[in-house]
């Protein structure tokens, strides 16, 4: 990857928290505990994942950057959801979290040479793991999950409606 594509990835990463932020300002508090389906994640419930996700992507491009051949390890985040009861876990701590994580690890972003770009690593789900493709991951994952925000609210309008117009 190009330094100027780097450079545009690590602007999105940087973004990222005002991004979520945003999202989560639009969305009632009536909404941000419904959950749209079965097995799917409530509002509330995705920025929970986004304080975890983070962290395991703080110590992960760190790993990547300071160990020869580092084993990246994976997660179930399905079941740290139910495991950890992200449902009952207060909203502002996880958003403290993500804002943190991200402003602590764009700044070694704008550090780190040229050298550990190229560093690699082994996943222990997907295999091959190198700086690049971590950043290829994280610096979409919280605009992803604000879009997943948006998705969720709107589908809580919609069922709202429904409701209202259900003479039952």
């Amino acid at each position: 990857m190009l330094a100027e594509q780097r450079a545009i990835l690590i602007q999105q990463y940087r973004t990222g928290p005002s991004e979520l932020e945003a999202a989560l300002s639009e969305t009632p508090d009536a909404a941000r505990n419904w959950r749209p389906r079965s097995g799917e994640w409530t509002i509330h419930e995705i920025i929970c994942h986004c304080a975890d996700s983070e962290t395991n992507g703080y110590l992960r491009i760190r790993m990547l950057a300071a160990e020869p051949s580092p084993l990246i390890v994976g997660y179930d985040q399905d079941h740290w959801a139910t495991m950890f009861d992200y449902a009952s876990l207060p909203l502002e701590p996880s958003l403290l979290i993500v804002r943190a994580v991200r402003d602590s690890t764009s700044t070694l972003l704008d550090r780190l040479p040229e050298e550990v770009w190229s560093k690699a690593g082994r996943h222990s789900e997907s295999g091959f793991y190198d700086a690049t493709t971590w950043l290829s991951i994280y610096s979409v994952h919280l605009a992803e999950h604000a879009e997943q925000i948006r998705e969720n609210h709107r589908r809580w309008i919609d069922q709202s409606q429904i409701e209202l117009t259900d003479p039952r």
